[in-house]
């Protein structure tokens, strides 16, 4: 019973208490905010912004309901106006269709009250264009995409960010979309998986279709000049493209277990997925590939998700008629086994366990793999093809890697074969890793500034981006010993470090030597271009 007292004594004390933090009582003094909602690109007020104002309380957006102030949307004229608000520290946000506001939402302090506060929101961009044959009529149902281009962790990556089909005057429209850097592409006629039992496929035959091509009708990425959006930009793109005979690809899945979710794909041979119409038998997993233009190809099927995923893919050829008895032998996805061996004193032992990560990268895909705290990791139902990598150790780095009796280099890649089970990659972790530390001269620290020490040695663990602090010191770690060069750049988020062509165009660098379980310090004067 007493103890039942002391609990209900300290909830009331704490509940109390945490109230009292936050304006103390109805009573007390209230404030009023206003200000205005801008375009951040033109300056110009948005109307109809709905704004919300959250205390921040105990460090969270999080606050007794009656403490929260009602949501407003800004006038006509972008103006908005909270009244009756306690003293205290909020974050603001607005939202509205077809604009952003920076990820970093803003806080502001009241108690006075704050007039003339503005809120800025990025405009996004659109898209809008039409696809057109060579004499001029429209092409329908016809996928464009929009393949976003970005950097993450020094690395390229590539994604279909947005699709559409075409309407019946060829027009396409994409919109809410982000500043940056974008491939267009077009990848055939609009279609997908569909099911069914019976004889016969239920699609309709379109005796043309459009070849699957990007803008400035170059055939493959690489090749491909990017579309570069800025902030509300609305641009347009439009395509002019000869029709050309569409055949099919007939065959059969093997192993097939009847009414199982089954998707077909058709890959190019840089990866590229292809917009095409596929009809899958569920009850005998007959299959049927149409629009299909000459080329080669991969075609690619998976069954079931998860560990229990079956897959299957053969490479086609198309010519000039179509393509039939195709086999695909549906089986379980290809597991790769990687194990850790980590090298470590008994000091090391207690304080960081065996473990890391592991990526391998195609063409078309991207798998990831984190160790157990056994120094084991697993790649699951990874597809036939040639895969480059990267292992990264927490709290050491990797000194040795090998596939079987073939040791692995920083350019080297695995193969990863259609029915054959892949060796063991050994991973070789060491922990006596230095540690280099430095300061960013105060003339030239600015929030965005990145770290990156880039050894001028083949190492398997390649650039390693560092850890900034607010007083502008950093440090790299761990690292395998050796000569490095460390370069500051404000936008190291948006450079594909791991590329050496991007390593090359870097400047301002400043040479350091780790040693072994050393400290090796730096100071950075100049920023990277």
């Amino acid at each position: 019973m007493r103890v039942m007292s002391l609990c209900r004594i300290v909830l009331f004390w704490s509940f109390s208490a945490n109230f009292f933090l936050f304006g103390q009582t109805s009573n007390a003094e209230k404030f009023t905010l206003s200000g205005s909602v801008l375009n951040s690109a033109t300056g110009e007020p948005v109307k109809r912004a709905l704004l919300t104002l959250s205390p921040i309380y105990q460090g969270q957006a999080l606050a007794p309901r009656e403490l929260t102030p009602s949501p407003v949307f800004s006038d006509p004229g972008g103006a908005f106006s909270f009244a009756g608000l306690s003293a205290g520290r909020y974050r603001i946000t607005a939202q509205k269709p077809q604009y952003r506001q920076d990820p970093e939402a803003g806080t502001i302090e009241l108690g006075p009250s704050r007039a003339n506060f503005e809120v800025k929101l990025d405009p996004l961009a659109t898209l809008e264009g039409t696809v057109l044959d060579t004499a001029g009529n429209p092409i329908q149902a016809v996928s464009v995409q929009l393949i976003q281009a970005s950097v993450l962790s020094g690395r390229r990556t590539f994604r279909v960010d947005r699709s559409v089909s075409t309407d019946d005057r060829g027009r396409y429209r994409l919109w809410n979309l982000q500043p940056g850097s974008y491939y267009v592409r077009l990848s055939g006629r609009a279609g997908g998986t569909r099911t069914f039992m019976g004889e016969n496929a239920p699609l309709v035959d379109w005796p043309q279709v459009v070849a699957p091509i990007y803008h400035g009708r170059a055939v493959d990425r690489a090749s491909a000049t990017p579309l570069v959006l800025g902030l509300g930009q609305r641009a347009t793109i439009d395509f002019n493209e000869p029709l050309k005979p569409a055949f099919k690809v007939k065959g059969l899945l093997t192993n097939f277990v009847p009414h199982a979710k089954t998707v077909v794909q058709l890959l190019t041979p840089d990866g590229q997925p292809v917009s095409a119409r596929v009809a899958v038998n569920e009850i005998n997993g007959r299959v049927e590939v149409n629009d299909v233009t000459t080329g080669d190809y991969l075609l690619r099927a998976t069954q079931g998700e998860g560990d229990g995923r079956l897959q299957a893919e053969a490479d086609v050829r198309v010519s000039a008629s179509h393509v039939e008895g195709v086999e695909l032998q549906l089986q379980r996805g290809i597991e790769i086994q990687v194990s850790l061996n980590c090298d470590q004193d008994n000091q090391a032992r207690d304080r960081v366990p065996c473990r890391g990560s592991m990526e391998l990268r195609s063409a078309g895909e991207s798998n990831y793999a984190v160790s157990d705290g056994g120094g084991r990791l697993k790649f699951r139902n990874v597809n036939p093809g040639v895969y480059s990598w990267r292992a990264t150790s927490f709290g050491g780095y990797v000194a040795a890697a090998s596939i079987g009796a073939e040791a692995l280099t920083p350019g080297s890649t695995i193969h990863v074969r259609a029915g054959l089970q892949p060796e063991k990659v050994e991973l070789v972790v060491r922990s006596d890793g230095g540690v280099i530390e430095g300061e960013i001269s105060p003339g030239i620290r600015q929030p965005s500034l990145g770290i990156l020490a880039v050894p001028n040695f083949e190492s398997l663990s390649g650039p390693t981006e560092g850890q900034s602090l607010p007083d502008g010191r950093f440090f790299v770690q761990p690292l395998a010993p050796g000569d490095y060069t460390v370069y500051a750049h404000p936008r190291l988020r948006e450079i594909p470090y791991l590329e050496p062509e991007a390593l090359r165009n870097l400047t301002n660098g400043f040479r350091v030597t780790v040693t072994s379980k050393g400290r090796s310090e730096v100071k950075i004067t100049a920023v990277s271009e």
